[in-house]
């Protein structure tokens, strides 16, 4: 019989907070509102499709241009791609509210920085749908009893394929290539890809 003195010791774990909401931005704002719906409430107006803003969809689509232009999102993912580069923070879990936006997109980030192909990044991407199936099922049906017409909200629970080619258009449109992206929009540098590599491919 092993004792426990001859067990390994699990590394010290560390909780570290990088935290990506903005109370001016639509989708934290009208889909907080939306999931603390009471007894019979509407679903906000924004997030119908047949709104004159593109409802759900479109302003999913705009927060996947919001997190390669705005200044607030581009400081969080660098210093995300940043703790993966260091040694010293692996074995490293990372995940945001649902697991598949914010996550989503640091994925991609640290895929693209790899060198991985752009299919291959989609393809993990949308396999967070099969992952998240039971999880979405669930959401939608509590909330069946407070919101009206809880599909409306399909385009915020659903990753889509769209959602991330949208943040791929917009890394293309304002920076010319991922590869400028990286070091120019987020300042990460050659030893922090070389870092990367080290840690997670060799």
């Amino acid at each position: 019989m092993i004792g426990p003195d001859l067990l390994p010791v699990p590394p010290p774990q560390r909780l570290v907070a990088l935290p990506l909401f903005d109370l001016e931005h639509d989708v934290f704002t009208t889909v907080s509102a939306a999931l603390r719906g009471t007894a019979g409430a509407e679903v906000p107006a924004k997030l119908r499709p047949d709104h004159a803003g593109g409802g759900a969809a479109e302003m999913m689509l705009e927060l996947y241009r919001w997190f390669v232009t705005a200044s607030m999102a581009r400081h969080a993912f660098a210093s995300a791609v940043r703790l993966i580069a260091s040694a010293d923070a692996l074995p490293l879990l990372f995940h945001c509210t649902a697991g598949k936006d914010r996550t989503g997109w640091l994925a991609a980030l640290v895929l693209s920085s790899l060198g991985v192909e752009r299919d291959v990044i989609v393809a993990d991407y949308l396999r967070t749908n099969d992952l998240n199936a039971t999880g979405n099922a669930y959401v939608l049906a509590a909330l069946a009893d407070r919101v009206e017409d809880p599909t409306v909200l399909l385009p915020l629970l659903e990753a889509r394929r769209e959602y991330l080619a949208e943040g791929f258009a917009e890394v293309d449109r304002a920076y010319g290539g991922m590869e400028a992206y990286l070091a120019d929009g987020l300042g990460l540098d050659g030893a922090t890809f070389a870092a990367l590599r080290a840690n997670l491919l060799e």
